[in-house]
């Protein structure tokens, strides 16, 4: 068997089906929107992008920055959506929240405190 390992680059468009599928961190000025399965962190000042990709592969429908813009949180759609948790600096996911009957469409400020004890 072969396999080949291809690096995401440059995501060109985005998926959006509201408001709540772009954000920006007023700290550093980068910008976060999905794109799919991608969600896709925009540093205009450097022209670069960082990107995140859902290992599920379900769709990102929201998301938005943590007022510290230390994490990103996004909701999904599909079956059993989740909501998810990511470190910018790592782009790892630190935490999910299942529980969801229907697709998640907005997410708003997450405060998380003593070192994930509450979300």
């Amino acid at each position: 068997m072969f396999f080949v390992f291809v690096k995401l680059d440059r995501v060109l468009g985005l998926t959006v089906s509201s408001n709540a599928s772009l954000d920006c961190d007023l700290y550093s000025g980068t910008v976060v929107y999905t794109s799919g399965c991608v969600l896709v962190l925009y540093n205009q000042r450097k022209n670069k992008q960082f990107h995140i990709i859902n290992s599920l592969k379900k769709p990102i429908t929201c998301c938005k920055f943590s007022k510290d813009g230390k994490y990103i949180v996004t909701g999904e759609c599909g079956h059993q959506p989740q909501c998810r948790i990511w470190e910018v600096s790592t782009g790892e996911q630190v935490a999910s929240l299942s529980g969801h009957k229907y697709g998640i469409n907005c997410v708003k400020n997450i405060i998380i405190v003593m070192d994930y004890d509450y979300i």
